[in-house]
């Protein structure tokens, strides 16, 4: 009960957040490429080419939620160990 899930998976965390940061510029330099190639030359197909597929950002969407979870449950046990492990104040008794 003592050890802080935020802190044993503190460098974990780092590495998600890093990855997805990443990986978010990693889209939207993709997106913003091709948007400026929207010209039909030199035989390219016509069509939904915007170099951003909706499987990229389906999976940085999941890893993005993991991360939070992963931080919202730190601090929910923060909180109940800091409410069922410290002593009430005087000016809440009374």
């Amino acid at each position: 009960m003592s050890s802080s899930p935020l802190l044993n998976n503190s460098e974990y965390l780092t590495k998600a957040i890093t990855n997805i940061a990443a990986k978010t510029d990693l889209i939207v330099k993709n997106s913003n490429g091709n948007q400026k190639s929207h010209g039909n030359k030199g035989g390219q197909k016509k069509g939904n080419n915007d170099g951003v597929s909706g499987e990229k950002i389906a999976q940085l969407e999941k890893e993005t939620c993991k991360c939070a979870l992963e931080m919202n449950h730190g601090l929910i046990v923060e909180a109940l160990k800091n409410f069922m492990f410290t002593a009430p104040s005087k000016a809440m008794i009374g």
